[in-house]
């Protein structure tokens, strides 16, 4: 290299030196993750130039803030590169930053933040003894559907411990055949004259949505003159509901063999685990909006984020317990739209033992409902969902 000038007269030239350039660091960048599951991800990097060396290792740090970060590699090659993640934990979050190393040093790219998102619902339940009446995936070993006395099939879904029915109960006759009186859907007739178990069918071709019982029809337990009788007997027209049932452990009701109608008890559980693992805006009792189908619900006068009723098609129902807003009976279908109310097994004392425990979802309520003080008279029309009997 030599340096010149130019004047009117010439050009003059000054001493010719040399020089040697150096390699400098390589050029790389942090392109977000993809294929971002409860559990995994691919992160993604570029080196856009390896400047003159050769690339000799590229990779990712990438961790949680709390915890040392982790190292993994890949090729050490220009160009676009990723490396896979398994064994991540849901709802949480990481961060990464890519990094390449030429024969000059070690370049890093920008840190970018991601999050896991929850687990989606698991259609299916893994258990050690599986029934006659559960239908079995070949593929890998779980149930993913039960049938009913009346060979209706129910989809399942895994939460927590617990399997549940993800669809309500539509069975016309109790388990061993007799009958369960199901009045037509023009008839306006009270449930509160029937004296037998009886249920009303809304929503007929709804093969999720079900029909409505009443306490006795939904525990198939009824009283006939001074002797109550549980799961037997055809005529069961001199009935009461104002009676103490006899309501034992993994009470079978009008549920499928091997299943039973759930207690406030398992009720608490499946809030507890919702709330830990689905709740809304972190608050642990805001479980409504997870267990909420995703369409139904009225959607006026609503306040918060949490409520079912708001942004249903895109954010409830993140178990897939699948809870529709199809009110209850009584002299005629009330609150349609804005609850679900489910039978549990516990009866109330109010003068007689006319009433029973519900759960329900109200559409503008991010809780979930515990039947207040006194309960719901039991001659009251509700849906009945079912809990896999916990395998010993």
């Amino acid at each position: 290299m030599s340096a010149y000038a130019i004047n009117s007269v010439a050009t003059a030239y000054g001493d010719t030196l040399s020089f040697t350039t150096h390699d400098t660091i390589p050029v790389v960048t942090t392109l977000a993750p993809t294929s971002l599951v409860d559990t995994g991800a691919t992160l993604k990097g570029n080196v856009v130039s390896d400047c003159g060396s050769a690339i000799t290792e590229r990779g990712f740090r990438w961790g949680r803030l709390d915890e040392a970060q982790a190292h993994d590699t890949a090729a050490a090659l220009t160009g676009e590169f990723n490396v896979v993640l398994t064994q991540l934990t849901e709802q949480t979050d990481y961060f990464v930053i890519a990094y390449a190393t030429n024969g000059t040093g070690t370049a890093w790219g920008d840190t970018v933040k991601f999050t896991t998102p929850a687990a989606g619902p698991d259609y299916s339940c893994f258990v050690t003894n599986v029934g006659n009446n559960e239908i079995v995936d070949q593929e890998t070993g779980r149930i993913i559907k039960v049938k009913d006395h009346q060979n209706n099939e129910y989809k399942i879904v895994q939460i927590g411990s617990q399997c549940w029915l993800a669809w309500n109960m539509r069975c016309t006759t109790a388990p061993n055949g007799h009958n369960i009186v199901v009045p037509g859907n023009t008839s306006t007739k009270d449930f509160s004259s029937y004296t037998s178990k009886v249920a009303k069918d809304r929503f007929a071709g709804c093969d999720s949505c079900g029909l409505l019982y009443n306490w006795n029809a939904a525990m198939d337990v009824y009283k006939s003159g001074s002797a109550e009788v549980l799961s037997s007997g055809a005529g069961n027209q001199d009935a009461t509901t104002s009676f103490q049932a006899t309501i034992g452990t993994n009470h079978r009701g009008i549920c499928p063999l091997g299943w039973h109608v759930p207690t406030p008890a398992e009720w608490d559980v499946l809030e507890s685990y919702v709330g830990q693992h689905y709740a809304c805006d972190n608050n642990p009792t805001y479980v409504a909006k997870a267990l909420a189908w995703n369409e139904g619900w009225n959607t006026t006068n609503l306040w918060q984020t949490c409520e079912p009723g708001r942004d249903q098609e895109t954010t409830n129902n993140a178990t897939g317990f699948s809870a529709r807003p199809q009110g209850q009976f009584a002299s005629s279908y009330q609150s349609e739209s804005t609850y679900a109310y489910f039978w549990t097994t516990e009866q109330k004392f109010v003068q007689t033992w006319s009433r029973a425990v519900t759960r329900s979802i109200f559409y503008s309520n991010p809780d979930l409902g515990k039947g207040g003080q006194y309960g719901t008279f039991k001659y009251v029309g509700n849906s009945v969902r079912c809990v896999r009997n916990a395998e010993n």
